[in-house]
């Protein structure tokens, strides 16, 4: 079913999906339910179906993010080794970002249920991740800094005050300029810090 609605947003019938899905309110909680299927092939594809779903629809984004979407996608993100994870790690962090990009009331409760303190998990490094960083390690350090970026650059001048207020209270700018700083051997990840 995730693979025939991926091939339908694929050939340009996004927003007929996404207007049935408004429509039908149940089918978000089902898709939902999808990120706790025992197989991670359902959950891997759930979140890419999920991610390509909230494209440019910021009320498909609000429905989904307000059924503690957030709080579930942790718990994937813990479930499956933080930043030592694998490509579910990735999807889950992507679907995130989607899911506050351009949305400033659900950055607000990403930030009102203490979700930004929980990406510090996502940048800590081990003493051997100084000299080589597995790809995977990689690419999760790289879209956490994209998602706090996100976080501290929208087009909100409150919305952004209180999420940058947020990121240095919960020390992760403290993180984030160790990457910057440190003797981590990977250029794009001290850049982009």
């Amino acid at each position: 079913l995730l693979k025939l609605f991926r091939l339908l947003i694929l050939n340009g019938k996004l927003t007929e999906i996404q207007t049935a899905i408004l429509a039908y309110p149940p089918a978000t909680t089902f898709l939902l339910t999808l990120l706790n299927d025992p197989k991670l092939s359902v959950q891997y594809e759930s979140l890419i179906f999920l991610r390509e779903l909230t494209y440019g629809n910021q009320n498909i984004q609000k429905v989904i993010a307000f059924q503690n979407s957030f709080e579930l996608l942790f718990e994937i993100i813990i479930q499956n080794g933080s930043n030592e994870g694998g490509d579910i790690i990735i999807e889950t962090i992507q679907l995130i970002k989607a899911l506050l990009k351009e949305n400033v009331s659900n950055q607000n409760y990403f930030r009102e249920i203490g979700c930004i303190i929980k990406l510090i998990d996502l940048l800590i490094l081990q003493e051997s991740d100084a000299w080589i960083l597995t790809d995977n390690k990689n690419a999760i350090i790289m879209h956490t800094l994209k998602l706090i970026t996100l976080l501290a650059t929208i087009n909100d001048p409150i919305g952004v005050q209180h999420n940058q207020t947020a990121i240095f209270q919960t020390k992760l700018m403290e993180k984030v300029a160790g990457l910057a700083l440190g003797r981590i051997n990977a250029p794009n990840i001290r850049v982009q810090a």
